[in-house]
C-alpha cells in the first residue's frame, strides 16, 4: 500500500500554478542575465518555455514537468510580454 505524505488538499495548494497579479509581479519579473541568455535561444516559444521552467522552479521548487499540470495562460502572457514574443507563439509553450 502506498502511503501518503501530503493531503490533497495540502498537493493542490503546492502544485497550484494560479498566480495573482501581486504573485506574478514578484516572482516573474525577468531579470537582466536571464534576459541576456535567451536571447541567444532562437525559437521565442523556447525562451518563454525556459523562462517559464526557471522562474516556476524558483517560485514553487519544482518544475512543471515533473508534474502533470498546466502552465495557466495569463502566466505564459506575463513572461511574454517581457521578452518580446508574439501572441501566436504563446500557444506553442509547452507543446
Amino acid at each position: 500500500m502506498r502511503r501518503r505524505i501530503l493531503t490533497a488538499k495540502e498537493q493542490d495548494e503546492i502544485f497550484n500554478l494560479n498566480y495573482s497579479e501581486e504573485e506574478l509581479a514578484r516572482d516573474f519579473i525577468i531579470e537582466s542575465a536571464d534576459l541576456i541568455k535567451v536571447n541567444r535561444i532562437n525559437k521565442d516559444y523556447n525562451k518563454v518555455g525556459y523562462l517559464l521552467q526557471k522562474y516556476i522552479l524558483k517560485s514553487r521548487g519544482f518544475t512543471v514537468s515533473a508534474f502533470d499540470c498546466g502552465i495557466p495562460k495569463n502566466l505564459i502572457e506575463y513572461v511574454s510580454r517581457q521578452v518580446g514574443v508574439h501572441r501566436s507563439e504563446e500557444r506553442r509553450v509547452g507543446k
